[in-house]
């Protein structure tokens, strides 16, 4: 129990802390800080240690939402890396002490090449503010360290100010969805994204039956196509119905003699359906819309004419859950 006490009290400490950063941060200036970084040339961040780590991610996240952004290594850029950098840049540079040795060791030539540069600190006094053309303060009450030392809750406020700034990005570019799906292509990201349902259904040797044939047919159907259900169409393949396993199990514990009745009577009129140009992911959770009721499988439409079938399980192959 004393663990546990322990951890509740650093779990209050951290939440007062990330408190105090948002109740003293000045919005107004962090807003014209970003307004600043509206550039025509390219985004560099910067750091050393922890801050490097911070500073590689907020670049990396800029990139993904169409930033020209990159991570700028204070070593490298001091033998050569430099070069990359014109006029219409912008580097952001993060310290929480604002007196990292060679960040300070690399402010002079970044003056010279006449880029715009902005200090993100959490000392008000902090040095590297002083000779950046920017700066701004992320209010920090203390570290999460025992002997406010390690860069715990700075390294927090760090992440914060980074996600801020990405997610404001992509309000002011105007940054659409169809714009994400492009730059993830791979991954559960890119698949959720872009995915279609055409491309995982089920198109060939569908297990179709008229509505008069007998039950008797249909169960032959059921079992020989072995996808878990028949779709009862009429004469122009017009979708009338379905009938599935979960069905068939039913149907056995409550009526006999039904392999000589027509398959009409048991199908499941109207079934949900879904058209082929749904996100899987869309479907999926089309799939898991009533937990008590789930389906596992949908006919799919296009313009109104049935051209297949998907099923979870090909969904969930596919790489995509939710």
């Amino acid at each position: 129990m004393q663990t546990q006490s322990f951890l509740e009290d650093l779990v209050e400490i951290q939440k007062e802390s990330i408190d105090y950063f948002f109740d003293h941060l000045n919005v107004a200036h962090c807003n014209s800080i970003f307004e600043k970084m509206q550039i025509s040339g390219t985004l560099f961040t910067t750091g050393v240690g922890k801050s490097a780590f911070i500073a590689k991610k907020i670049a990396q996240m800029l990139i993904s939402i169409g930033c020209k952004a990159s991570f700028l290594s204070p070593e490298d850029a001091m033998h050569g890396d430099l070069g990359i950098l014109d006029e219409k840049d912008c580097v952001i540079l993060f310290s929480k002490s604002g007196s990292t040795k060679e960040l300070l060791d690399l402010m002079p030539f970044l003056n010279k090449k006449g880029v715009d540069t902005v200090a993100i600190c959490s000392h008000a006094q902090a040095l590297l503010s002083q000779r950046t053309t920017y700066s701004l303060i992320l209010p920090l009450k203390r570290e999460l360290c025992p002997f406010d030392l390690a860069p715990t809750t700075s390294a927090s406020l760090q992440m914060l100010f980074g996600d801020l700034l990405v997610v404001w990005m992509m309000e002011k570019r105007n940054f659409t969805l169809d714009e994400y799906a492009l730059n993830h292509p791979a991954g559960f990201i890119g698949k959720s994204l872009t995915l279609l349902v055409d491309e995982v259904m089920i198109s060939k040797s569908l297990p179709l039956i008229r509505s008069n044939a007998l039950f008797s047919e249909a169960l032959v159907e059921l079992t020989s196509k072995r996808l878990g259900c028949v779709l009862i169409v009429d004469e122009n393949k017009m979708l009338l119905g379905i009938f599935t396993d979960g069905d068939l199990k039913r149907l056995l514990l409550q009526e006999e003699g039904f392999l000589q009745k027509q398959i009409y009577h048991f199908m499941t009129k109207n079934p949900k359906t879904i058209v082929s140009q749904t996100l899987a992911i869309d479907a999926l959770k089309k799939m898991h819309q009533n937990p008590n009721n789930i389906i596992t499988h949908f006919p799919v439409l296009k313009e109104n004419t049935l051209i297949g079938l998907v099923r979870m399980q090909e969904i969930v192959a596919s790489g995509l859950n939710i």
